[in-house]
């Protein structure tokens, strides 16, 4: 009986030694699975890291090109306003020279005709 009683704690023992090294191999596969979590939990921050420093420099990069848009369209307003009083100016100009040449038109008929009064008046003084 004794042997009885100890042939069923030794199978009892054998029962709990398998049980605790499949439990040790479970253990082990946690811990080998939680390795490979931390690896990529760190893998997923520096990523998480690059990418807020790439966003922060694209919007640095993202704020000059509009404050140069805004330079740019800024001086586009003002050459645009020049242009338009260079245009004024010279329809302005153009009416003046159109007038300038009515009135020497004017002068040259205004000369044609003395001369021709002159060429009569010293016929007229000669005879």
């Amino acid at each position: 009986m004794k042997l009885k009683i100890l042939e069923t704690k030794r199978a009892d023992d054998r029962e709990k030694l398998k049980e605790m090294e499949r439990l040790r191999a479970e253990l082990e596969q946690g811990s080998l699975a939680k390795q490979k979590l931390v690896n990529s939990l760190k893998q997923a921050q520096k990523e998480n890291t690059d990418l807020k420093a790439i966003l922060k420099n694209g919007e640095s990069v993202k704020n000059k090109l509009e404050s140069k848009y805004a330079e740019a369209m800024e001086q586009l307003e003002m050459i645009t306003l020049d242009k338009e009083v260079a245009e004024e100016k010279v329809e302005a100009l153009q009416v003046e020279i159109d007038k300038l040449r009515e009135k020497l038109e004017e002068l040259e008929l205004d000369n044609e005709v003395l001369k021709q009064e002159n060429g009569s008046l010293i016929l007229f003084f000669l005879n």
